[in-house]
């Protein structure tokens, strides 16, 4: 008897909260309740490991799995919110000293699309700015939940 195949389940954790160092610390980000009402169509993260994962994903060998923990980060069980079989992937990098600048997939967007950004993450651009500890250097990428694309 051949075994069905189960695919790849990469995990994706969001923050129910506001973190330690950003000024609204523990109050709710509502990550989840953008995410399922579609407000919410990607999320970024630092370094470009997740280029190979969202690949992974495409190809149908894996599923990102975004969860949330119960309670207190890794003190408490993680819940599954979503599973995508599909995601977008786009590299991200913010730029300093004194200008900042945003490049996705190496294209200069300048500073001018930072609202946009910030509300398809989620958050304001207040929010987005002490989130990322902005203007510090950035590179990584955006992991997208749609078909949209910068």
């Amino acid at each position: 008897m051949i075994k069905p195949s189960k695919k790849k389940i990469y995990v994706l954790m969001i923050s129910k909260t506001f973190m330690r160092d950003h000024p609204k610390c523990g109050k709710p980000t509502n990550f989840k309740e953008k995410i399922l009402s579609g407000q919410k169509i990607h999320t970024i993260r630092l370094g470009i490991g997740w280029k190979k994962i969202t690949g992974e994903v495409n190809a149908g060998i894996a599923v990102l799995s975004v969860r949330e923990w119960s309670g207190e980060p890794y003190k408490s069980k993680q819940v599954e919110i979503v599973q995508f079989e599909k995601a977008g992937w786009q590299s991200l990098e913010i730029t300093e000293p004194r200008l900042p600048k945003l490049f996705i997939d190496g294209c200069d967007y300048g500073i001018s699309h930072i609202d946009t950004i910030a509300h398809n993450d989620g958050l304001d651009k207040y929010d987005f700015y002490d989130w990322f500890d902005f203007p510090s250097p950035f590179i990584g990428g955006i992991i997208h939940f749609t078909d949209f694309r910068y």
